[in-house]
C-alpha cells in the first residue's frame, strides 16, 4: 500500500497543536525565528507542567527538531510514556545549531486515530516545540494542510526561514524579468537591422520592358542579308549620314573616246576629246587603234585618223580598276 508524508509545523498549521497551559506566564508561547524545522520554534519555561498534544490519523509518526545542549524530553503516544530523549548533539557531529534531525519516532502503527503528546524531559523546566511528520496511506485524509516532507529528509535538511523563500522568490521573478527584457531588446535590435540590410542591399531592381515604341527599334533600318556577309545591313537614321548617290557615267560625245585620266581629272581638269590636241600628261591609247589579230596571222596594223568619226558602234569608257595594265 502507498502512502504520503504530512507535516504539521509550529509556523504553517500551529492551530494542529494544543499548548498547555494556552499562556505561558502569563503571555503567549514564545517564538524563536532563529532556527528550527521552517525556520521557527515555540518555547516556554515555566514551573507549570508543561506539554503539547496532536491527533492524527497513520502509520508513523516522527518528530523534528533542533539540537538543544543539556536539554531532554518525552512523549506520550497513546498513553504509553517514553524514557527521557537527549536532545543535545549526537556523540562525533559538529555542534550545528541550525540543523534540524528526527529526534522520535514510532513506526508499524495501525492505520487509525492516534494521540500524541510531548512533556520536558526529567528535571526540565523547558519545553521547546518544533514540528510532526504523520505517515499516512493514500486512501486516508488528515485535517492538515502542511506541506510534504519525507522522515529522512526532515532529519537532514537544514532549516530556511519563510523570509528567505520569500526573498529568493522575490530574487528569481526579478531576475527572470529582466533577462526576458533583453532577450526582447536584442531580438528586435536584430531584426530591424535585418530589414535595413536588406533594403541596402537589395538585387531586385525591375528592368524596364521594350516597348514597341522604342526609340532603338524605331532608328534601326533592318535590311536583307548582303552578298558578303551574315550580318543584316543596319543603318542609323538619327547619325545623319547622307545616302550615297550614284552618279551616271558621262556619255563621250559620237565620235570620240575617253581615257581613265579623263574620269580621274573629271571635276578639276576640262574633258577632252579626240578632236583636240591631248596634254603631255595623257597616256597613250595606240593599243586601242589596233584591231584583233587575224585569225590567218596577218597582224596588219589600221590606221584612224583624227577626223574620223565612228556610226557602226561606240567604244565603251575604261572603268577604273578593270583593266589590269592600269
Amino acid at each position: 500500500m502507498s502512502s504520503r508524508n504530512v507535516t504539521i509545523d509550529d509556523l504553517n498549521n500551529s492551530t494542529l497543536i494544543s499548548y498547555h497551559p494556552a499562556l505561558c506566564n502569563g503571555s503567549a508561547w514564545s517564538v524563536n525565528d532563529q532556527r528550527g524545522y521552517s525556520g521557527t520554534y515555540r518555547y516556554c519555561t515555566s514551573s507549570d507542567a508543561l506539554s503539547a498534544n496532536i491527533s492524527f490519523t497513520g502509520v508513523a509518526v516522527y518528530y523534528v527538531s533542533p539540537n538543544f545542549e543539556g536539554s531532554s524530553i518525552r512523549f506520550r503516544l497513546d498513553g504509553v510514556l517514553s524514557e527521557n530523549i537527549n536532545l543535545s548533539t549526537p556523540p562525533g557531529d559538529a555542534v550545528n545549531r541550525s540543523r534540524t534531525r528526527i529526534i522520535w519516532s514510532q513506526t508499524e502503527l495501525e492505520n487509525k486515530l492516534h494521540s500524541l503528546e510531548l512533556h520536558p524531559g526529567t528535571n526540565v523546566t523547558t519545553l521547546n516545540v518544533d514540528a510532526f511528520i504523520i505517515t499516512q496511506a493514500d486512501t486516508m485524509n488528515t485535517n492538515s494542510t502542511s506541506p510534504i516532507a519525507t522522515a529522512a529528509a526532515a532529519a537532514g535538511v537544514p532549516a530556511q526561514s519563510p523570509g528567505t523563500t520569500r526573498l529568493g522568490i522575490a530574487f528569481g521573478v526579478t531576475f527572470g524579468s529582466i533577462a526576458f527584457l533583453i532577450f526582447m531588446g536584442i531580438a528586435v535590435f536584430l531584426a530591424k537591422r535585418t530589414r535595413a540590410l536588406n533594403r541596402r542591399y537589395s538585387w531586385t531592381k525591375p528592368v524596364p520592358q521594350l516597348s514597341a515604341n522604342d526609340q532603338y527599334l524605331n532608328n534601326t533600318d533592318t535590311r536583307a542579308f548582303t552578298q558578303d556577309s551574315h550580318d543584316p545591313s543596319r543603318r542609323s537614321l538619327t547619325m545623319g549620314e547622307p545616302e550615297f548617290v550614284m552618279r551616271p557615267l558621262p556619255v563621250p560625245a559620237h565620235g570620240s573616246f575617253t581615257t581613265r585620266g579623263d574620269f580621274e581629272h573629271e571635276d578639276d581638269s576640262p574633258r577632252w576629246t579626240s578632236k583636240s590636241p591631248a596634254p603631255s600628261h595623257a597616256p597613250s591609247n595606240s593599243h586601242l587603234l589596233y584591231g584583233p589579230s587575224s585569225s590567218h596571222g596577218h597582224g596588219d596594223v589600221v590606221s584612224v585618223s583624227r577626223g574620223a568619226t565612228f556610226t557602226s558602234s561606240r567604244l565603251e569608257p575604261v572603268r577604273k580598276g578593270t583593266n589590269p595594265g592600269y
